[in-house]
């Protein structure tokens, strides 16, 4: 199931749609669409920004001003960010539910006039601006479509009608997770009935630009382009099967033409193979259509996987952005009959194939076989592994198990693509994918990472300046302990063991990665200093080798300065004006802010606390005589976090603003691993 695309609709009452209706403009704006798009520096700024261009060059309606601070039923249209739920119902009076983002859009009953559109993205998902990283996690989503689709609701199309299935290629569809390249520009049919609405009211461009997609629709719902054959030899033959082609400018384009690549690279043709050219003499105006493209593979061209990309090209093109498209699955090219991969032998658990956190293509099952990977984990990890293939070319199944060989989960559906999730990790070790079906070529993904704050499967939690005891020795499990770091922080050890025991110690990142191996061996009491690149949650991993015995490790810390900050100052002036702070803190980390108002008032000034997740803080400033305080907030999250000061009311006003971060104390306790 597609998760939804929310929209509200206030002041009226949504209809019923049915499948097939038309995409329309249901609202208008005025000129123009006065935008408040997030202040400087947040990851989706820059999604907005290019998100609002390639809507004007349709009709030109979208002009930007920087934020005021503020949010809400306010008469400004605006960008909430990664307002969370809780702030969404304070504002509004309602939830996000499982909706991707909400556009609430206030308009004149009489005339149907917007006057306030805004646009919430709900944080409660992982977002990414990179179209590969969302085809290949089943959890991560492409935030410039979802921003399309809501600025559509914004500018007025499908505020009371909408079904998600629509007949023609549009930006309004809901994002159906693993679509390749969902559009970041309008389609055809999303331009044209824009131009209708707002000519004579709005500047609408004249506008040449072709475009290539590697979806279509298919009864209503979005569905990705295909290839006849997922594994073809040298010199073999493959079509590229419903691909959409589209005119989404206002002016008839002549010759046309469409390439068809296989490249190393999905996002680009450069340095791939041509197997397919082909030229439309005339396209018409606002007008797609869907196309089968056959390409010949040379017989020299070099066996392994190629990415199968589709480029268009036009004289006069104005947008390059929708040129290139790649269909999702990849290609793999055999030398002769062997249709088997490079992994091979790994038809076993014995003979498995090592695999690391990432994303492997080119791999093929052949008749009667199974293959077989695995990847270390350490426990409380969570482990997402994915097959993407086409159901329709031989169907895959996937199963995980654990170290003992125990089936934990599977994965045995007649769709493309099968992913199992193991939320966290029950023991320290391998792990086995097993793949078996019917002969196909498919991808395989592995993302593994570490839930913050997480200490499942039995893994303590400590603060650097404790002592950590445990007792290893045959037979025992790995022993674990959790703690919270910063980028430049430096972890202190010292591990002192009976003569009766040697041991291994990793230190671990948040991505599962080793940072350190320590040896530790028998009777020693073994000394070092590992710098830590990352923030979140870290851990030290004990292991034993050989002998028994109990062992203890003293533990401390070194912050970086950016963290043990003890005062800082800094102004800002003029109209809008932003100022901003930024210094990393741990959990627990308490922090003070002074802000001293020249020569205004200061409720005018805007106060902003940013999350190293990038989300808001709600905090309260005390006022007094001086200004304003802000005093002893705890800090949950490991990283960089941001203060900022904007919106001075006149031009030459100042503020200072003195922060200071006190890191949590060290502790001094004895922690016993079980």
């Amino acid at each position: 199931m597609p998760r939804m695309l929310g929209l509200l609709v206030l002041a009226n009452l949504c209809n019923t749609a049915t499948a097939g209706d038309p995409i329309v403009v249901d609202k208008w704006r005025p000129p123009y669409a006065n935008m408040e798009n997030l202040p400087p520096g947040f990851f989706a700024k820059t999604v907005n920004d290019s998100c609002m261009t390639a809507w004007n060059a349709s009709v030109d309606l979208f002009r930007q001003f920087g934020s005021d601070g503020f949010w809400g039923a306010n008469g400004a249209s605006e960008f909430a960010g990664f307002a969370p739920d809780a702030d969404l119902a304070a504002t509004y009076g309602f939830h996000y539910g499982s909706a991707l983002a909400v556009t609430i859009v206030n308009f004149d009953l009489g005339s149907n006039q917007i006057t306030e559109s805004d646009i919430c993205v709900n944080p409660a998902y992982q977002w990414t601006s990179s179209a590969l990283a969302a085809e290949f996690s089943p959890t991560q989503y492409y935030l410039p479509a979802v921003m399309m689709h809501e600025l559509g609701h914004a500018l007025g199309v499908q505020t009371s009608a909408e079904s998600y299935t629509y007949d023609v290629p549009s930006v309004m569809h809901a994002l159906y997770p693993h679509v390749a390249a969902p559009a970041s520009s309008p389609h055809a049919h999303d331009a044209k009935i824009l131009r209708a609405a707002y000519s004579g009211i709005a500047t609408v461009p004249t506008t040449k630009d072709a475009a290539v997609f590697a979806h279509r629709v298919v009864a209503g719902k979005l569905a990705n382009s295909g290839l006849s054959a997922f594994v073809v030899p040298q010199g073999g033959a493959v079509v590229a099967k419903g691909v959409t082609v589209e005119n989404v400018g206002n002016v008839d384009l002549t010759n046309l033409r469409v390439r068809l690549w296989l490249s190393k690279s999905q996002l680009s043709p450069s340095g791939g193979v041509l197997i397919g050219d082909w030229t439309f003499a005339t396209f018409p105006k606002e007008t797609a259509g869907t196309y089968d493209f056959a390409g010949q593979l040379p017989a020299s061209i070099a066996p392994g996987a190629w990415a199968v990309v589709v480029e268009i090209t036009a004289p006069g093109d104005a947008n390059a952005s929708n040129d290139v498209s790649h269909l999702k699955e990849w290609l793999t090219v055999t030398a002769g009959p062997n249709v088997d991969d490079a992994f091979e032998p790994n038809d076993g658990p014995q003979a498995a194939t090592p695999r690391s956190s990432g994303t492997t293509i080119g791999l093929v099952l052949g008749a009667n076989d199974e293959d077989w990977f695995s990847i270390e984990l350490v426990a409380g990890q969570r482990l997402e592994a994915g097959i993407l293939f086409a159901h329709a070319a031989g169907n895959l199944e996937l199963q995980l198990f654990d170290p003992a060989f125990n089936l934990v989960v599977g994965s045995t559906s007649a769709n493309d693509d099968e992913w199992c999730v193991v939320d966290a990790a029950s023991e320290s070790g391998a792990w086995f994918v097993r793949v078996f079906g019917a002969p196909n070529g498919y991808a395989l993904a592995l993302n593994v990472s570490t839930p913050a704050g997480s200490g499942g499967g039995g893994v303590l939690g400590f603060a650097p300046g404790d002592r950590l005891s445990g007792q290893l020795g045959v037979g025992t499990p790995v022993l674990e302990a959790a703690f919270a770091a910063i980028p430049g922080m430096k972890l202190h050890l010292v591990v002192a063991t009976p003569k009766a025991l040697s041991a291994r110690v990793h230190v671990v990142a948040p991505d599962g990665s080793t940072v350190k191996l320590l040896s530790i061996k028998p009777g020693s009491k073994t000394k070092r200093t590992v710098k830590l690149a990352a923030a979140g949650t870290h851990r030290l991993r004990f292991e034993h080798v050989a002998g028994g015995g109990s062992f203890e490790a003293k533990t401390a810390r070194s912050l970086p300065k950016a963290a043990k900050v003890a005062k800082s100052t800094f102004a800002s002036n003029g109209v809008g004006g932003f100022a901003q702070k930024s210094f990393l803190a741990l959990p627990g980390t308490l922090l003070d802010v002074h802000v001293i108002a020249l020569g205004s008032t200061p409720d005018t000034l805007v106060k902003q606390l940013v999350r190293p997740d990038a989300t808001m803080q709600d905090v309260t400033f005390d006022v007094d005589v001086d200004g304003l305080s802000l005093v002893d907030v705890p800090l949950a999250l490991a990283g960089s976090w941001t203060f900022r000061l904007s919106a001075f009311p006149l031009k030459g006003q100042k503020a200072k603003v003195r922060i200071e971060p006190t890191p949590p104390a060290a502790g001094t306790s004895l922690v016993v691993l079980q």
